[in-house]
């Protein structure tokens, strides 16, 4: 399939390699140079604009947060091709990926939210667990190549937003856990300190 590919951080540039190693044709843009003469190298198609990569048969996006979603994506939906297939996998509010599904489809665009979660190694080895929402028509034409990225896609409804919830909450339940281990850790050490002083005094 002809992709294209617009943010190439740590995730988007391993991703966009094993695309590449699938055979697919993969455009790239990034807005700064390194990572994309590196995915050159691996025989990606390096474009000028964002524009460029936003066409083919579908295209992925991975940024870094909502202000550079409306800075680098919101320019480009006027100007979409019919029919394209927007696949985006950053991790986004609620509200800005229901607001994207909409303005995608009034364009005539199909607009998916397939977030990640795995850490880099995984992504290198494409075992992500992807979870994806939207028309499922448009799911299941990028299905080779989620398939290709990830280990499994959980499907999660039509509603775009709904995979954002659960990367969200998927999130908050991994910090609260960390967060959790430390306290209780932390406890533990203490608890080690006061009967160590207690024997001493005693």
């Amino acid at each position: 399939m002809d992709i294209g590919f617009i943010g190439l951080g740590t995730m988007g540039s391993l991703i966009s390699a094993n695309l590449l190693k699938a055979g697919h044709k993969v455009r790239v843009w990034n807005r700064s140079r390194p990572p994309v003469d590196a995915l050159a190298k691996l025989g990606a198609m390096p474009v000028a604009t964002a524009r460029e990569a936003f066409a083919g048969d579908a295209v992925f996006s991975i940024l870094a947060d909502d202000a550079a979603v409306h800075a680098v994506i919101d320019p480009l939906l006027d100007a979409a091709p019919r029919g394209l297939v927007h696949v985006n996998m950053a991790t986004i509010s609620i509200a800005l990926a229901r607001d994207l599904a909409s303005r995608h489809h009034e364009r005539g665009l199909s607009y998916i939210s397939a977030n990640v979660f795995g850490r880099p190694e995984l992504a290198a080895s494409a075992k992500l667990t992807i979870v994806a929402a939207g028309d499922p028509v448009a799911i299941a034409r990028v299905q080779p190549l989620l398939d290709v990225i990830g280990q499994r896609t959980w499907p999660m409804g039509t509603q775009p937003e709904r995979a954002n919830v659960v990367k969200l909450a998927g999130n908050f339940l991994l910090g609260a856990a960390v967060e959790g281990m430390a306290e209780a850790s932390a406890m533990a050490r203490e608890s080690s300190r006061s009967r160590r002083a207690w024997r001493w005094r005693s």
